[in-house]
Order: C-alpha cells, then sequence, then structure tokens
C-alpha cells in the first residue's frame, strides 16, 4: 500500500525533483470511471476534486481578453478568473458548470458571455 507523502518534507522535495527530470507535473487531473475530473499529485499520491492552489495560475492572467473553454466538461470555473479584470468576453458553452464562482460580478469589463447548455441554476448574488 503507498503512503501519502507529506509536503514541505525532504521526502517531499526529492521525489518532486525526480519528477520534474522525468517531465512528470506535481499536479495533474484525471478522470474517474463516470467522467469526473479529479486532481492527482503525482509527488504525495493525493487526490482532491478541486483545482488546487499550485495550478490555479488563471487569475496571474492580467492582460487576457477573451476566454475560450466551450465544448469541454467543466464543471465549475476557478475562482482566480475573477481576477482578470481585462477579461471582455467568455465562451463556455456546453460544459457541465454547476455554479460560477461567487465574485462573478467583478468582472466589470465583460460584454460577451456565453454559457449556454450548462448546468447552471442560480447566479451569485453581486456586491457594489
Amino acid at each position: 500500500m503507498n503512503q501519502l507523502i507529506n509536503t514541505g518534507t525532504k521526502k517531499y522535495r526529492e521525489r518532486k525533483f525526480w519528477l520534474s527530470v522525468c517531465q512528470v507535473y506535481e499536479w495533474e487531473a484525471a478522470e474517474d470511471e463516470l467522467c469526473n475530473t479529479y486532481f492527482r499529485n503525482n509527488v504525495s499520491g493525493e487526490t482532491q476534486w478541486t483545482i488546487p492552489e499550485e495550478v490555479n495560475r488563471l487569475g496571474d492572467c492580467m492582460a487576457l481578453e477573451t476566454l475560450e473553454l466551450s465544448e469541454n466538461v467543466i464543471k465549475a470555473f476557478a475562482p482566480s478568473l475573477v481576477a482578470i479584470t481585462t477579461l471582455t468576453r467568455l465562451c463556455g458553452f456546453d460544459n457541465k458548470l454547476k455554479e460560477l464562482p461567487a465574485r462573478f460580478g467583478e468582472l466589470v469589463n465583460l460584454t460577451h458571455l456565453d454559457l449556454h447548455n450548462n448546468d447552471l441554476r442560480l447566479l451569485p448574488r453581486t456586491y457594489t
């Protein structure tokens, strides 16, 4: 039975380095038998259903204006999406979206939004 390796330990850092030499990422997306996406840590053996903070770099795209994520099996946008204040066009139709990030209304420059054919039931409240 594989034991989980705790992050921050010497063993974790050594394994992470060895995997990087082999061009294996620390985190990778995987699917279960029902096509649900989860994230697997190749260093520690940990798995989780939400996008890991180390991978969630979408908010670093400070000049991004158009984001096309249509026709995938996306269930949720990364919360960091709302940090892209330059975003004017977002297409995410034909996915499995169930909800939008809580601060979605902060995308004040968004002029085109296409999210048809998803599983959205409610829009988040926007506070100004």
